[in-house]
């Protein structure tokens, strides 16, 4: 059996910036807007030769509607990264956003309003 690696290639990659209408104020830094960015692509994964022992993807070859979520402080990147998320359609994709959306919009104004 011969072992496969796999490759990635990445199109359409956009961002979308999401403010939540609500202002975190701490003594530090003042007040700041809370929101969120949503980055997307069509990610296309292949198979092809090792050229080591290792691969990173654990995901079949295929063509994906990828997404992944940022928190925003002032509409800048705050705090630890986030897993990519791969869907098998736009429409998949769409409604795991909306759901991720409604809920971090939920816990923003929870602890900051």
């Amino acid at each position: 059996m011969t072992s496969t690696s796999l490759k990635c290639s990445e199109q359409d990659y956009a961002e979308q910036h999401i403010d939540f209408g609500v202002t975190q104020v701490t003594k530090s830094n003042g007040a700041r807007k809370v929101g969120s960015l949503i980055a997307s692509s069509t990610q296309t994964f292949v198979s092809v030769q090792p050229t080591s022992g290792r691969s990173y993807y654990t995901i079949e070859p295929g063509t994906y509607f990828a997404w992944e979520a940022h928190a925003t402080r002032d509409g800048q990147r705050f705090g630890a990264c986030q897993p990519t998320h791969y869907c098998k359609t736009e429409a998949e994709r769409a409604t795991q956003v909306a759901n991720y959306l409604k809920g971090a919009k939920a816990r923003a104004l929870k602890k900051f309003a």
